[in-house]
């Protein structure tokens, strides 16, 4: 697991590099590398499979809630207390 995403992290600044985007390995380890506190086996020995993940939202889809794309532009200003 751990190479895998040490593969990753090398292959996105192979990609930044190209493209001439400025990053820090450091800054993209942290971002992108799951912290070791505990051992890989003991992680997965708790998951039913190694690819289990989220489950699946058991209400009908038309009850999910609906994800509005953009938002707001511009910084919020704050009223005057009178």
């Amino acid at each position: 697991m751990r190479n895998v995403q040490l593969l990753e992290v090398a292959n996105i600044i192979e990609s930044c590099e190209e493209s001439g985007v400025q990053i820090r390995e450091s800054t993209l380890r942290k971002a992108l590398m799951i912290p070791q506190d505990r051992p890989e086996a003991i992680c997965l020995e708790g998951l039913k499979t190694e690819t289990e993940g989220l489950m699946v939202n058991p209400l009908a889809k038309e009850f999910w809630r609906q994800m509005k794309m953009g938002g707001k532009k511009g910084k919020r200003k704050k009223k005057k207390k009178a």
